[in-house]
């Protein structure tokens, strides 16, 4: 086996840091995981889709840092691998595994964004667990069909006896006299393995998330564009009552106010009168503002003390019977525009936690990309160039590859920051302890 290239020797202090840095990166992503898992399996309220998603994005994350990564620590510190060839494969393999799993879970996180997204109803009607299973099968089932072709000794290109393909991935360095672990090296597979785990995966999620935001602001234009059209006059046409003198006779002060807002579109305002019948003292029906800004009807009756006139009262759509019907169809009113806002206000609150969860998964989305597009350039380049051309330098590689790594310690950050259900409950959780 050729050395890997070397600009120059590394110095010893480097490698300290080149040790230290990495091993707190293990750390946290180790306990920043586990926080996720033991935060969602004791908050059934967090056991929703995404959530169960994140988690299962967590496990791949803390069993990548449990097991993985402390070894590649001492291969990177130690230069060389003094494991033997069994844990060398074992740890290749695994890498890839762990590493595929974690990118395909984003992968289907953006997949229940768009759902989420695109179907609210249904989405928030059909059950999480069972939505779930799907995606988790199919995150583990890709992610093992990525690193089974090592393990068969599937080369891309064809097939190896695997007792010969699993001793050839440990290579004895003639410079350093020493073993070297190597990550796999041959053209076809590192194509194969490198469009499975990180090129299509990314342009899937480049497309969910482009066509997520397309469906936001089409929903945020139509609903403008409805407010829009909704006028005052809605509201004071259908909800206004209307006086008809039947028998004038002597009154004393009669004055009627009338505001309206002209910028507002809430049709849902109205008069609450709830007399039968005009009694001698001064009544008034005071303004009210809607949360929208409509100013409602304003009236006001000063009659004598002796009833002198008859009024009736209806709208323009029916009459309503002084006796009855104006109860009636006051109460009616009010309890369908209730509903109506408080119907509006649920669609506008789900709406904006659903704008929130994508935005957030679409930072964890750019992170994963600065993350790992360094890896997947090296990865190719070492395996299809040759290093009298391409060479890639051990420095390069340390720290490209644990740029990769650093990505699954990113993800329990944003969580804990950004999601305050996961936030809260986890407080919740520190305080019964």
């Amino acid at each position: 086996m050729e050395s890997i290239p070397e600009m120059e020797s590394i110095p010893e202090w480097a490698l300290y840091i080149f040790s230290i840095i990495p091993s707190m990166i293990t750390l946290w992503t180790v306990i920043g995981n586990l926080i996720i898992i033991i935060t969602i399996s004791h908050n059934r309220f967090l056991r929703t889709t995404a959530n169960l998603l994140i988690g299962n994005l967590a496990l791949s994350d803390m069993l990548l840092a449990a097991t993985v990564l402390p070894l590649a620590i001492v291969n990177d510190f130690c230069g060389h691998w003094p494991f033997g060839v069994h844990i060398c494969n074992i740890w290749l393999n695994t890498d890839v595994l762990y590493c595929t799993a974690s990118v395909w879970s984003l992968v289907m996180i953006a997949c229940d964004r768009y759902t989420a997204t695109k179907f609210p109803i249904w989405y928030r009607s059909s059950s999480h667990v069972r939505r779930t299973k799907p995606y988790i099968i199919v995150v583990w089932s890709l992610s093992s069909i990525i690193c089974i072709p090592q393990i068969i000794g599937w080369t891309g290109s064809g097939f190896k006896n695997p007792v010969i393909k699993f001793f050839s991935n440990l290579q004895y360095d003639n410079s350093s006299h020493q073993y070297q672990c190597q990550l796999f090296n041959e053209p076809y597979y590192v194509i194969y393995s490198a469009m499975g785990s990180f090129i299509l995966p990314l342009i899937i999620m480049s497309g969910v998330y482009i066509r997520i935001f397309t469906i936001i602001n089409q929903k945020k234009n139509l609903f403008s564009k409805s407010d829009t059209q909704n006028t005052d006059d809605n509201c004071s046409s259908y909800n206004q009552p209307t006086a008809t003198l039947l028998k004038p006779k002597f009154i004393s002060s009669m004055k009627t106010h009338t505001e309206t807002d002209e910028n507002s579109s809430d049709p849902d305002c109205s008069v609450q009168t709830h007399t039968s019948e005009l009694k001698a003292i001064a009544s008034s029906i005071s303004k009210k503002k809607s949360k929208q800004g409509l100013r409602c009807i304003s009236v006001e009756f000063l009659l004598p003390q002796t009833p002198l006139w008859e009024m009736k009262l209806s709208t323009n759509n029916s009459e309503l019977n002084p006796n009855e019907d104006s109860k009636r169809f006051t109460k009616k009113s009010y309890r369908s525009n209730y509903k109506k806002r408080r119907r509006a206000n649920s669609i506008v609150r789900a709406e904006k936690r659903e704008t929130r969860a994508t935005k957030i998964m679409l930072l964890i989305m750019v992170i994963f990309i600065l993350c790992w597009i360094p890896f997947t350039i090296m990865y190719m380049v070492r395996a299809l160039c040759s290093e009298s051309i391409c060479p890639v330098y051990r420095w390069l590689q340390i720290i490209v590859t644990w740029f990769g790594y650093a990505n699954s310690s990113i993800n329990p950050i944003l969580y804990t920051i950004l999601n305050r259900e996961f936030r809260n409950s986890f407080q919740k959780l520190l305080k019964r302890r």
